[in-house]
């Protein structure tokens, strides 16, 4: 067959292919159904007076149809299927199928979500940042995406935590002289509901550390996203393409909400 370069690498994928899928059938002859294909792509295309162009071979290789139709019903596994779809399918429906096993597997290893996650955006960069091309797969892809997301957007929010509440565990006893305007209301606080001064005092201190950290923190986040949200719709594509500066502000209400609560805390407390 006089094949056009692009011809003849489009034939060694598919007869490839074939190969890979019939590597596991026993009652099936892989080397007499290729010679078969080989002898019907000769005939399709031996009246062509010039090179078989790569259009021209797909023509004929649309009309044999996937090399899965050679294998006889009920004989190859669900998993042999699986895995033949995975060794002989499109490079994006692999790449599909990896996000996934990162994605089971990230259960008991979960830096491999770390790896579904760059794999699923290498399959988008791949449908040129468009998912909704290939809606199948991006249920495939989607959950590493949104793993990795929901992680990163809770250590985001509520990582000032950590280092706000050990400050007030490390220093406690050395604040306490200082809180001694607050320790009066505690008094008529713990009285009128039967708890300790302490008690009360160490509940006041603890939700005034959430609020007035948490607060002070979104607001410096909020300004910081209004000001950069191609950072938000970068990191959040394909979800947050519609994020602007002014939905950021949704989160500076709620940072403002929080230091009202601190200074209501603070106020009451004190006088």
């Amino acid at each position: 067959m006089n094949l056009t370069h692009d011809a003849q690498t489009r034939l060694d994928a598919y007869l490839a292919n074939l190969r890979a899928t019939l590597a596991r059938c026993k009652t099936v002859d892989a080397v007499e159904i290729e010679r078969d294909i080989l002898d019907h792509i000769e005939a399709e295309t031996q009246d062509t007076p010039h090179q078989i162009s790569v259009s021209h071979l797909n023509t004929v290789l649309d009309k044999l149809g996937k090399p899965e139709q050679w294998l006889p019903p009920g004989e190859v596994s669900w998993w042999d299927k699986i895995i033949n779809r995975f060794r002989t399918g499109p490079e994006d429906w692999r790449l599909a199928y990896m996000s996934v096993v990162c994605f089971t597997l990230g259960f008991i290893f979960p830096p491999l979500w770390i790896a579904g996650y760059i794999i699923s955006r290498s399959l988008l960069a791949r449908n040129n940042d468009s998912p909704f091309q290939t809606q199948p797969q991006k249920w495939l892809y989607y959950p590493c995406l949104i793993i990795i997301q929901t992680i990163v957007t809770f250590i985001a929010l509520f990582w000032i935590l950590v280092p706000a509440i050990a400050i007030v565990d490390e220093f406690y006893r050395d604040i306490i002289p200082y809180l001694s305007h607050y320790m009066q209301s505690c008094e008529h606080v713990a009285e009128s509901l039967g708890l300790r001064t302490y008690d009360v005092l160490d509940t006041a201190l603890i939700v005034f550390t959430v609020t007035a950290s948490l607060g002070a923190w979104w607001l410096l986040l909020s300004i910081s996203l209004a000001i950069r949200p191609k950072c938000v719709r970068a990191f959040y594509h394909p979800f947050a393409q519609n994020f602007s500066s002014l939905k950021a502000f949704r989160l500076t209400i709620l940072s403002l909400l929080f230091l009202a609560t601190a200074y209501a805390i603070h106020f009451c407390l004190y006088s």
